[in-house]
């Protein structure tokens, strides 16, 4: 159609008026072929979206709250984590399968998990939510999918199960509203906390001989059930009014004796919870914060205590304990395998799931599949986009920095030197992807080998401070811009000196961003708004008033037309067409929607990417932000946290999320 436009446009031209016309109507015939074309490259970048997956291969760790193994096939495992995964291993955690249909809720943690005794195939799990609410599900084909229970126990949040085990029809929930009850193995509940004073219960253990013996660890000290739950007494003698108890075991040979894992140490009692002592206090057990406790069903006396400092083991119930871990480590869950004693589990915070062949004397990692890893920042190389570093949040050791040389399908770890390995900012210096700048929680580091070894730099400047952005301009590589929890700092010879910026000092600087013609002309989004340099960095004046006192979480200018800036804020996405002066919000969806992330091609403006917080998810322009769309609907985990996209081919993003580590976009 537009062929013959053109053609008929040019005969009526030559006809009437000569060549001045056929000229003035070429132009417009060519206008109007520009037009189709930019509509067609928009239709096809919208529809690249809608046919293809969002996949993730890494990088793998992350934290397990729970560990259980299959009561009679001990080569099977589950391992539920922080942020609403639940995996699977058949071959005694040497690799793991998600399985989480009908179960995954981000930003919801896998708090228990049981199987039903009468049929281990069939199972339940309790989430309790961070940016969503928990609930109640069942599985009946060994986690393969699950359905949500109704009814009001699916609103809560579900922080223990326990079946009875004389009775497995009998089976108790406990929640931060207190403890339910079935009858029917947990189809249906009742609520029964009559009696709690503190109804956030965060552990159950039914008595081995009497059901209607049920003790509740809540957030202050133990209640116990004569009654199956009817009315429940409060057992403080001998714990502190604040001891939050966080897991109860009782001793399979001696069922009057119990122990609780608290903020305060490892208590024991040996009369049905009427009075507990404290444990150990002075014999080995050097941290007072225990998470859980595994007590041997093969050896007697043996107690297994994971702790915030590393995993400890007594011989003798209690009253001696050795440390089997460096304390450097956080255990959230314990499992003692059903049929060896020498096999032991450990669900690590950070560092997933870890396994012991000699009772906990030696340990390996098993996170092989496992990708539960909160990826804070990302940065590619804009040369060879195949080149991407991925930057994860966890301490002690199991988080730090993790290098992609084939575009995300494969990761290593690259962490060797970082004494913080809680990674919030990386920036590549231009033209050598070798050389790269981590910002931590605790200081900066530089790496001139691809990250294999990590120098601190700056230890005087930034000993302590927690370092949020970077910037390094493309035109001046030799400058390195700093944004930290208290201010701004400067570099002019790649960080060998340092000096502190003032106009910003005090602020919290969140994102950087500069000038693509005039290196001189910075932007930095702080606590406190929007603020801009002129001198490159020497002073600082705030853009407009409009964002004062609130948070910029992201920033990106346009590359053609450097007056046209995007804001990320928690109240949403705004755009100025004039340098800041002016701004307009743009509603990417109805409600609230906290911007976390942006991104613009680095040569090609009009693909803009926008991801939020809270599960928010992930909004395409293909128009440099005229129009949006959303493109994350088979995405399992988006609550994003950085972005980077392919400098050749702009419809590749990377996307580091909370809890699912860098997903990528494969087409069909």
């Amino acid at each position: 159609m537009v062929r013959h436009l053109f053609d008929g446009l040019m005969r009526n031209a030559l006809l009437h008026s000569g060549f001045q016309k056929y000229l003035i109507c070429f132009l417009v015939v060519w206008q109007i072929y520009g037009l189709i074309a930019i509509g067609y490259a928009q239709v096809a970048a919208l529809t690249f979206f809608n046919n293809g997956n969002w996949v993730a291969d890494g990088p793998e760790g992350g934290t397990i709250a729970v560990l259980r193994i299959h009561p009679a096939e001990s080569h099977i495992l589950f391992a539920g984590t922080d942020d609403g995964n639940l995996y699977r291993s058949e071959n005694s955690g040497e690799s793991w399968t998600p399985v989480t249909p009908g179960l995954n809720m981000p930003g919801s943690r896998i708090s228990c998990l049981e199987f039903y005794p009468a049929n281990p195939d069939i199972m339940y799990a309790g989430t309790a939510g961070v940016w969503n609410r928990g609930g109640l599900y069942r599985s009946l084909d060994r986690g393969e999918t699950w359905n949500q229970i109704p009814g009001e126990i699916g609103k809560r949040n579900v922080h223990a199960l326990q079946f009875a085990p004389e009775n497995p029809s009998l089976v108790y929930a406990g929640t931060e509203d207190g403890v339910y009850k079935s009858l029917d193995g947990g189809s249906s509940w009742k609520h029964i906390s009559a009696g709690f004073q503190h109804q956030y219960v965060k552990s159950l253990v039914v008595h081995p001989q009497n059901s209607k013996i049920v003790y509740a660890g809540t957030w202050r000290q133990v209640y116990k059930s004569l009654d199956g739950g009817s009315t429940w007494k409060r057992m403080p003698t001998g714990m502190d009014t604040d001891t939050d108890v966080f897991a109860l075991e009782i001793d399979p040979r001696a069922p009057e004796t119990l122990y609780a894992a608290t903020c305060n140490g490892i208590f024991i009692s040996t009369n049905g919870g009427n009075q507990w002592r404290k444990l150990a206090e002075k014999q080995g057990l050097q941290t007072s914060r225990v998470h859980t406790l595994c007590v041997s069903q093969h050896v007697s006396g043996m107690i297994y205590a994971g702790t915030i400092g590393g995993i400890y083991v007594s011989l003798n119930k209690g009253a001696s304990w050795t440390r089997l871990t460096p304390a450097s480590i956080v255990v959230l869950s314990l499992q003692e395998d059903t049929f060896n004693p020498e096999v032991l589990y450990a669900g690590i915070e950070g560092g997933a799931v870890y396994k012991s062949n000699d009772r906990g004397k030696t340990w390996q990692p098993k996170t092989s599949g496992i990708i539960n890893t909160h990826v804070r920042t990302l940065a590619l190389d804009v040369e060879n986009p195949e080149i991407l570093y991925a930057g994860t949040l966890y301490g002690r050791g199991f988080g730090g920095v993790f290098r992609s040389a084939d575009g995300g399908k494969s990761w290593e770890k690259r962490s060797q030197g970082l004494a913080d390995t809680s990674i919030e900012a990386l920036a590549i210096l231009p033209g050598d992807s070798n050389v790269v700048y981590a910002g931590t929680h605790r200081g900066l580091f530089y790496t001139r080998d691809a990250g294999k070894q990590w120098t601190r730099i700056g230890k005087q400047t930034f000993e302590g401070i927690r370092i949020s952005s970077l910037l390094i301009p493309v035109s001046r590589p030799e400058m390195l811009y700093v944004g930290s929890w208290q201010g701004m700092y400067r570099s002019h010879d790649q960080g060998l000196t340092w000096e502190e910026i003032q106009g910003v000092s005090g602020l919290k600087i969140f994102t950087l961003a500069v000038h693509p013609f005039q290196e001189h002309v910075l932007y930095a989004g702080t606590d406190q708004g929007l603020y801009t340099s002129s001198d490159g960095g020497t002073t600082w004046q705030e853009v407009s008033t409009f964002f004062r006192n609130l948070t910029i979480s992201s920033l990106v200018i346009d590359p053609e037309n450097p007056r046209h800036l995007l804001l990320g804020t928690p109240q949403g996405l705004y755009r100025s067409s004039d340098a800041g002066f002016s701004w307009q919000k743009i509603e990417l969806k109805r409600g609230a929607f906290s911007v976390s992330a942006l991104a613009m091609a680095p040569y090609d403006r009009n693909y803009v990417y926008a991801g939020g917080l809270m599960h928010h998810g992930i909004y395409f322009s293909p128009d440099a932000g005229a129009t949006w769309q959303r493109i994350d609907q088979n995405m399992s985990h988006n609550h994003v946290w950085a972005f980077a996209v392919n400098s050749f081919y702009p419809e590749q993003l990377y996307v580091g999320v909370s809890g699912g580590g860098v997903y990528r976009f494969v087409p069909k």
